[in-house]
């Protein structure tokens, strides 16, 4: 299985406009960055803003996991197939 089927990028939102697009300074270190709102100019720390998208955030992991099983569940059985190829009583659901 290839790991790259499962990155994903996706925005954080603003919960105050909705909007996806924030401005940074990249001098400053991560865990003290502010993130300013293009579209409202509210600003958040970091922390707030993963906070503030917790539930989006779980969906999307999620999302990966039950793919992820679905795919190795997959993988599994086409492994035993191969393993047991000519074995009739064996069945796969």
């Amino acid at each position: 299985m290839k790991s790259k089927n499962y990155d994903r990028q996706f925005s954080l939102i603003c919960s105050t406009c909705g909007g996806t697009h924030f401005e940074y300074d990249d001098g400053k270190e991560e865990e003290i960055r502010e993130y300013k709102c293009i579209s409202c100019n509210r600003v958040f720390m970091k922390d707030e803003l993963i906070k503030e998208n917790n539930e989006f955030i779980e969906e999307q992991t999620k999302e990966i996991g039950e793919e992820f099983l679905k795919d190795t569940k997959k993988e599994i059985e086409n492994m035993f197939r191969k393993a047991f190829r000519g074995n009739k009583n064996i069945k796969f659901r």
